[in-house]
């Protein structure tokens, strides 16, 4: 299934999932009231197989901004995210996004239909499963979760430049 390209202005009008910011759409169209924040975001169904779109998706995006180094940390995390909203969500759709809204900072973002508050819990060792969150909190520099009436945005970012110490 293609995916439905969604970058616009500020836009609560969509109740699945409303859009933030403005964004460069992969067409290069921007509008002209807007701040140009390079961005790219898509709608894909909530099903296993988005994890590997998805990681295309960014994979694509870090290219095209010369962000190379970021690839195996962001499509891990992005990957985690999105297999955390197939397997918890219940829901149709997902929406996958990555954006540069500062030189610095990479900003990846998963939404979904469900208002559960994630949580990372111990992992089982049993268990090949429930180690995802842990992952995002290990690779991410900060991340978050935005829960709207319509569901919520799970955000991970990463520095450009490693300020860990």
């Amino acid at each position: 299934m293609p995916a439905t390209a969604a970058c616009g202005s500020a836009d609560e009008s969509d109740p699945v999932f409303p859009r933030k910011r403005p964004c460069a759409s992969t067409a290069g169209r921007t509008p002209s009231h807007s701040v140009d924040i390079p961005a790219y975001s898509a709608t894909w169904p909530c099903e296993p197989r988005t994890a590997g779109l998805a990681r295309g998706l960014v994979r694509a995006a870090l290219h095209t901004w010369e962000l190379d180094g970021l690839v195996d940390r962001a499509t891990l995390i992005t990957s985690e995210l999105v297999s955390n909203s197939v397997q918890h969500s219940g829901g149709r759709l997902l929406r996958v996004g990555i954006a540069l809204p500062e030189r610095e900072v990479v900003r990846l973002s998963v939404s979904d239909r469900s208002t559960a508050h994630p949580v990372p819990c111990p992992p089982d060792l049993r268990s090949e499963h429930g180690r995802g969150l842990l992952l995002v909190e290990a690779l991410a520099d900060s991340w978050e979760t935005d829960i709207r009436a319509w569901g919520k945005v799970i955000r991970a970012e990463l520095r450009t430049r490693n300020t860990r110490a």
